[in-house]
Order: C-alpha cells, then structure tokens, then sequence
C-alpha cells in the first residue's frame, strides 16, 4: 500500500492534485477591504469620542464592520489552507519525505487522495482484509 500512494505522490503530474482556492478568490483584495474596516474602526470609536455618533450609531456601526470582518477572515483562511499533500506530491524523494512524516499527517494525506470502501466480507474471518478496496485518486 506504502508503495503504490508514494508512487503516485512522487510523480510529477501529483502537484495536480493540490486543492486550488477558486480562481476568483483575490487575497490582497480581501486583504486591502480588511486594513479599510478597521482604520473605519478606528476612526468610528474617534467620531464617538468626539460626540460627532451616539452610542447606539457606535454599536450598529460597530457590528456591520465585524460582520463583515468575520466573513472576510474566514474566506481567507480557506484561500490560504494549506493540503496536507504540499511538500510532497510531485516531489521524486516522496518515499524518504512519506518515511519521516507524523502518522496524523499521513491519515491527513490518505483522507484527501484516497477513497477506501468495504466490499463484502467473508463471514467466515474476523477481519476479512480481501473486502477492503482502496482507491487512489488518480
């Protein structure tokens, strides 16, 4: 089994297999709208401080920008989630890489480039190893 995922992950078409963020994702705009909200923050709590908004103006101000901050943070954080197959597909030492890596980093890698499933069992085993099917995506 070893074999066969390390020889799929060392060839050079396996860096396809890494989750891309959608193509219309565009970070440093998310990015640029993120530092613009807080400086408003900012400047909101001054505008407060200074009389010019009442507390209620301050509150509602205040939720609609970390609403919106919140969506932004998390579409960030799935643009910049890394695969647990980066540093290692495509990479021709994937055996020596596969060798070194922590078990929940292979169980990580096994979940996202395999599909296991159970065929029928022979009843007459306690475990029937022959039913399990393991795919690899290809």
């Amino acid at each position: 089994m070893k074999a066969r995922i390390t020889a799929r992950l060392k060839r050079p078409d396996a860096a396809d297999l890494l989750p891309r963020p959608p193509a219309d994702t565009d970070t440093r705009a998310m990015e640029r709208e993120q530092a613009a909200l807080r400086a408003r923050k900012t400047s909101q709590a001054r505008l407060h401080a200074l009389g010019h908004i009442d507390d209620d103006e301050l509150a509602e101000g205040s939720a609609a920008i970390r609403e919106r901050l919140d969506v932004i943070g998390r579409q960030l954080a799935a643009a910049r989630e890394k695969s647990p197959l980066d540093g290692i597909a495509g990479r021709p030492d994937a055996e020596q890489i596969w060798a070194k890596m922590p078990l929940g980093h292979k169980r990580a890698i096994l979940r996202e480039f395999t599909a296991i499933t159970l065929g029928l069992a022979d009843k007459s085993v306690p475990f029937d190893y022959s039913a399990v099917v393991v795919q690899i995506r290809e």
